[in-house]
């Protein structure tokens, strides 16, 4: 396939199942297991949850020996997303919905271009490739037990700063209606 189609076509799906994924755990009324894939509240954590994941899933689709690309793409797009929200929220105090989109898309096409980048180098790299699938790996555990976790980790990147609380186990679904709240969890 064409370098620059596959990019545009992981992009939008990535993008597209992403926006999905940010909405999932609301629509299956909070089960827990939905929390690992699905955005439990508006952290950066959670948002790096929602692109990493339709990500590996991607790029398991074309194929695990593409285990580097996979990498490249996953560890690049997550470091892009942190680095850049950190500046401009904390740097330039900085907060729009349409930025946050914005990037969040952006991120996934940086993303999957450095893989793809990678995958056409990819045949001096083989050596790597052990390697690569260790740090896959290990940012998929990560993502899940950090996600599974009963008590949230009280740390910048988890933290909903719209509403001011810490993970999923905080955050409880109100069925008397279609409301999702948090609890508010303050740092001593």
């Amino acid at each position: 396939m064409n370098p620059y189609l596959h990019v545009f076509i992981s992009g939008v799906v990535i993008s597209g199942l992403g926006s999905l994924f940010h909405f999932i755990y609301e629509w299956s009324n909070c089960l827990s297991v939905v929390g690992i894939i699905g955005a439990v509240n508006e952290s950066v954590w959670e948002h790096l949850k929602i692109l990493l994941w339709p990500m590996f899933g991607w790029w398991m689709l074309v194929g695990p020996v593409r285990a580097l690309p996979a990498a490249a793409a996953m560890y690049s797009a997550s470091v892009l997303m942190v680095g850049v929200y950190a500046i401009m929220s904390e740097a330039a105090h900085y907060e729009q919905l349409w930025s946050d989109i914005s990037l969040f898309v952006e991120c996934a096409f940086v993303g999957q271009a450095l893989g793809e980048l990678v995958y056409q180098n990819h045949l001096s790299l083989e050596e790597y490739t052990v390697y690569a699938r260790t740090a896959v790996a290990a940012l998929v555990a990560c993502m899940s037990v950090f996600s599974l976790a009963y008590t949230p980790t009280i740390v910048y990147l988890f933290q909903d700063r719209k509403r001011e609380f810490y993970g999923a186990s905080v955050r409880v679904c109100d069925h008397s209606s279609d409301a999702v709240s948090g609890v508010n969890v303050s740092i001593s």
